[in-house]
């Protein structure tokens, strides 16, 4: 019988016409395995139609097959069978992360939020349906995946894959055998006469031998090929050569496992600025459109500086598309560059509503016109309200509330398209929590009117120089006590600050690769009279290292000190030390020391205030003339949910002193949370400890207004945990 012998001369199975034959051979568990699979393609391909008549054969194999080589009956599978989830086994290399295999593949998985809803009996799964056919074209759609990339003998099957009758689920299963990569014997560059290129002094070869993206050892990959050859033409054409063309070829030794790459190159003439089209400007002048482009009539050709005029327009605010492009012309010197721009409503009304733990709700309402008076100036009246409502602040601190009225009229063109400028009367009411609460509506305790100037030159896009200048009266006051006496302080300030954004990154939303550093400098005082006079340098440095696809490593380093001058210098002056409670420097907080409530790591002071019979009792962050802090963080994805998911390590330390840059009093917290990408930054939830906290941070201003450190240490001031939607870094 069947059952009984290992042995056998052929196992068929017959599904319309078709048969699948295995030669006489004793069947091992990878041989049945194999004869298993194959046999389920052939019926897969025919929806499983025509197979009644095989289901005895079939249940023979299984039996057969079950003791052998554990394989599930995949065979049982039908319409109402579901995916549950999806792997990949790899014999040998793996050269690919699992995770840009499945975007190759059709057939879906469910992801977290899937699986919840399968533990929880109010919500109803979306179904993940199971298809035999579309398993079957994954499957050739891997295989051509791996022969683009250099993998001619790849051996892609699915016979470890797994069905739950119970459930009625399948956890499906691709072994992978990637085998010996084909390899890169030579990489040729020709022109359209067969000879070397660069062949004349006239091309540069450096132009796009050294964008090539393809050497010699390199396993042969198809999109790296294309890569080269784009790079090649972008290239040529900024040298000049706008009609240039680049054509490629392989000839792959399949025997050899070895690929020849020839690149055919024809740059064609060298060609020069001309005429300049515009259309679909209606409201916006051609002549405002013309001055925003970084060429003029009669200059070599350069296809960067096309993409460089595209973001000098974008940048305007006045164009929801603008492409720049060559139209059909002639291939001779000279070029028509074609502009096309689609106009954005000039005036509009927006309005924010959000929150923060530290603001509460906030409100922001703004009215911009795009094209005051012409010439792409933009007008714009804004109103921000942090209201303090909800704010999740801690130990009796009271919520900081903001309220800011301002004007502002930026003119994006200062005789060069690099130099723009602003200027911003404002006027705001604030109740600063460095300051005891003051008598007027909601404890406004500071009242500022002025006017802020700023000049922005760009080296580069995100690569900036800046020049601020601010000039102010304040005003800060505190409520009327029988315990004190108020304080009404009026001062002038005068502010100038240079800064500097340089470095570059890959993504400047998102950075996976590269460094930026950011250093300023502001001088307080010294251009009209006022009430605060020092030197401020500051510089932040951020980077970020990829290691393996979706996980890297990014730290930031800040370091900043403070000169005060003249009468500055006396801080114990309790109306010095209120001026420059928004100058000093802090530690604490989502995006600096982690494990800390913000500003809250480092030296501070109980405060006792009592205001309408009750007595209340905070922290009061004291800060430092200088600062030394960084984070380290691991970020890695976040497993069973996609590529927008994102997971992170981290670790921080921080210190602030009156001067000193010594190692004695550094913080340290360290923690992890979860990321989901977004257009605009991550959205983080984040949970951090507090590795080495001081005595108050363990406990509550009550303990610690009662008994000091007498008081007992809460295990749970150790922890801290941040929600919030930014850049990481």
């Amino acid at each position: 019988m069947l059952g009984e012998r290992r042995e056998k001369d052929i196992v068929s199975f017959v599904g319309r016409g078709e048969r699948c034959v295995a030669p006489r051979k004793k069947i091992g568990r990878q041989e049945t395995a194999r004869v298993l699979e194959s046999c389920m393609e052939s019926i897969a391909m025919r929806h499983f139609q025509g197979c009644l008549a095989i289901l005895p054969a079939l249940l023979s194999l299984f039996i057969l097959v079950t003791p052998l080589a554990a394989q599930a009956p995949l065979f049982l599978v039908n319409e109402a069978t579901t995916v549950r989830s999806i792997s990949f086994r790899f014999q040998g290399t793996q050269t690919f992360q699992e995770d840009l295999l499945q975007a190759r593949i059709a057939t879906l998985e469910p992801g977290f939020f899937d699986r919840t809803r399968r533990v929880l009996p109010f919500l109803k799964p979306s179904p993940y349906p199971f298809s035999p056919l579309e398993l079957q074209r994954d499957v050739a759609r891997l295989r051509a995946f791996y022969h683009e990339n250099g993998f001619p003998h790849v051996q892609i099957g699915y016979s470890l894959s797994r069905l739950d009758t119970g459930s009625n689920t399948i956890r499906i299963a691709f072994s992978i055998d990637e085998g010996p990569p084909v390899r890169i014997r030579s990489v040729d560059f020709r022109d359209v006469h067969g000879r070397p290129f660069p062949g004349s002094d006239r091309h540069d070869a450096h132009a796009f031998r050294h964008v090539a993206m393809v050497t010699e050892g390199d396993r042969y990959n198809a999109f790296e090929r294309l890569r080269t050859r784009d790079q090649v033409l972008a290239g040529l054409k900024d040298l000049g050569y706008a009609f240039a063309e680049v054509g490629d070829s392989v000839a792959v030794d399949s025997a050899a496992l070895e690929a020849d790459l020839r690149f055919i190159v024809d740059p064609g003439p060298l060609a020069y600025f001309d005429e300049v089209q515009v259309v679909g400007n209606e409201a916006v002048s051609r002549q405002v459109i013309l001055r925003e482009l970084p060429f003029v009539t009669g200059q070599l050709f350069s296809n960067r500086k096309l993409k460089q005029a595209q973001h000098e327009l974008f940048s305007l605010g006045l164009f929801r598309t603008a492409l720049i492009d060559l139209p059909a012309q002639p291939r001779d010197s000279t070029v028509t560059v074609l502009v096309r721009v689609r106009e954005t409503q000039l005036q509009h009304i927006t309005y924010q509503v959000g929150y923060g733990r530290e603001a509460g709700v906030t409100l922001q309402g703004d009215y911009s016109h795009r094209s005051f008076f012409g010439a792409a100036r933009t007008f714009t009246t804004r109103f921000v309200s942090n209201t303090g409502y909800g704010a999740g602040v801690t130990d009796g601190r009271l919520p900081a509330r903001l309220f800011r009225a301002s004007v502002s009229l930026h003119q994006p063109y200062l005789f060069s398209t690099r130099l723009s400028g602003t200027v911003v009367p404002f006027v705001q009411y604030e109740r600063d929590q460095q300051l005891e609460q003051g008598d007027r509506l909601l404890g406004i305790n500071t009242r500022e009117m002025g006017v802020t100037t700023a000049l922005l030159y760009e080296l580069m896009p995100f690569r900036t120089l800046t020049l601020n200048y601010m000039l102010s009266r304040a005003l800060i006051y505190t409520a009327v006590r029988a315990d004190t006496v108020p304080t009404r302080d009026p001062f002038s300030r005068s502010i100038l600050t240079l800064g500097g954004t340089f470095g570059r990154y890959d993504d400047y939303v998102n950075p996976t690769k590269g460094f930026l550093v950011r250093p300023a400098l502001e001088l307080a005082g010294h251009a009209f009279t006022s009430g605060v006079r020092y030197y401020k340098a500051s510089t932040t440095v951020t980077g970020s290292i990829p290691l393996v696809r979706r996980t890297g490593i990014a730290a930031r380093i800040f370091v900043g000190r403070i000169w005060p001058v003249g009468d500055s210098r006396n801080q114990q002056d309790p109306i010095v030390e209120n001026r420059f409670d928004p100058i000093r420097f802090y530690s604490g907080g989502a995006g600096d020391l982690h494990g800390w409530a913000d500003r809250l790591a480092g030296p501070k002071v109980l405060r006792v205030e009592y205001v309408n019979g009750d007595t209340l009792l905070s922290y009061e962050p004291v800060g430092g003339l200088s600062k030394l802090a960084g984070s380290m963080e691991l970020r890695l994805p976040f497993p069973g949910l996609g590529p927008n998911w994102g997971s992170a390590l981290f670790l921080s330390a921080g210190r602030v002193s009156e001067g000193d840059f010594g190692w004695k009093g550094f913080r340290f917290g360290t923690g992890a949370g979860i990321r989901y990408r977004t257009p605009v930054g991550f959205v983080s939830l984040e949970g951090a400890y507090k590795i080495n906290p001081d005595p108050m941070d363990l406990r509550s201003p009550e303990a610690y207004y009662r008994l000091g450190e007498a008081a007992d240490p809460s295990w749970s001031r150790h922890l801290a945990a941040y929600l919030s939607i930014a850049q990481s870094f």
